[in-house]
């Protein structure tokens, strides 16, 4: 989904910026359409001044299904409790219906939060991926991406991607894969805003082209998760587990043959604690939670990556037999790689050797023949 390349000086991939570098004015100008809310130009930054704030950008047109956005709000200041700031994308505004996605980082005391959203009218706001709870407060600056990416020029769908640099490390969420918009509009905005004026701010807003974008190539999304086990620490969002070779004989044994999406466990974010995994956010993906075949324990799916050496161990887990009195029971598939992994660009690498059962207790279901293949999303 991203592309690590970027164009020096004169940057192709910027269709459209303002630093807001001129006067103070309670008009941004002609680029810009304060349709909800109010925002005012002071010493050079944007001041988010009412509640529910949109502000949408006259010029940008990238339509998602077909080149995809990358909407950059570049040094977000908060500085109130509760406060949230927003980009804002595959929008359209003042129609029918009212319609686009937002990336929101709410400050709060000692810690703050991202989230992924879809505000349609006669709907509200529909929150997708997860919570990133992200260990810093206020008085804080904050890079805020938001990235509705087509996963092919091909094809109409994608991932909606929620991404806060703060403090030199990345914290994201996203959607599973989704419908995208073909609305092309974008902008930025706020949900609730300060009691006094000038604490909540942005320095530059930036319009980007994708990494699917029709008419420019090579360009990147938005900034990826980081592993240290991945080439150049770089790793997907979410990864892609296709089981088979289950045994659902055994009474209690739970059919687990089919496919799995896990999304990355951002720094900050508390694991789910999947059966047999280590407890270790550093480079670790989990699924929903399911529940056990006769419905007595619930687990999860996960994939982590850790150092053997100057090699890495590719580790997958999960729940696959459930027992009233005796509990959950799973097992660990691992594979050893030389060198680092190239995490984004894994394709349906297997996993066929069972290196562990989980919890203890002897095992009904068979496990030789289970095959796992993870493929980077």
């Amino acid at each position: 989904m991203s592309n690590s390349l970027w164009y020096p000086c004169c940057d192709l991939c910027i269709f459209n910026q303002d630093d807001f570098e001129r006067a103070d004015n309670d008009n941004l100008g002609s680029d810009w359409n304060e349709y909800a809310g109010d925002a005012d130009i002071v010493s050079n930054k944007v001041q988010l001044l009412l509640d529910d704030t949109v502000v949408i950008n006259q010029i940008y047109d990238r339509i998602p299904q077909n080149d995809g956005q990358v909407i950059f709000g570049k040094t977000f200041y908060g500085n109130e409790n509760g406060v949230q700031g927003r980009v804002i994308g595959g929008a359209v505004v003042g129609e029918a219906t009212d319609r686009y996605w937002y990336a929101q980082y709410e400050w709060g005391t000692t810690n703050s939060e991202l989230k992924l959203y879809l505000f349609e009218d006669g709907t509200g706001h529909t929150q997708y991926g997860t919570t990133v709870t992200i260990p810093n407060g206020l008085g804080s600056n904050v890079d805020l991406y938001l990235c509705l990416v087509p996963e092919s020029n091909i094809s109409n769908f994608g991932y909606a991607t929620a991404t806060a640099l703060v403090g030199g490390i990345n914290y994201s969420t996203a959607s599973a894969r989704t419908s995208l918009p073909t609305h092309e509009k974008a902008g930025f905005g706020c949900g609730k805003s300060p009691a006094t004026a000038g604490n909540l701010t942005l320095d530059h807003w930036i319009g980007r082209r994708s990494s699917q974008d029709d008419d420019v190539s090579g360009c990147p999304d938005c900034p990826t998760p980081e592993c240290s086990h991945c080439i150049d620490s770089e790793a997907p969002f979410q990864f892609e587990v296709e089981i088979s070779g289950g045994d659902t004989t055994p009474a209690c044994c739970l059919d687990v043959e089919g496919t799995y999406v896990l999304d990355r466990i951002s720094p900050g974010q508390t694991p789910q604690n999947c059966i047999c995994d280590f407890g270790s956010t550093a480079c670790l993906w989990e699924s929903a939670a399911y529940t056990g075949p006769c419905g007595t324990q619930t687990g999860c799916m996960s994939l982590s990556f850790r150092a053997s050496g100057a090699d890495t161990i590719m580790s997958l887990a999960f729940l696959i037999e459930d027992h009233a009195i005796a509990g959950a029971a799973g097992v660990r598939m691992e594979k050893t790689i030389t060198g680092d992994v190239d995490c984004k660009n894994l394709n349906e690498e297997q996993l066929d050797t069972v290196v562990q059962h989980c919890k203890g207790f002897t095992f009904d279901c068979a496990t030789g023949n289970l095959l796992a293949k993870v493929t980077a999303l």
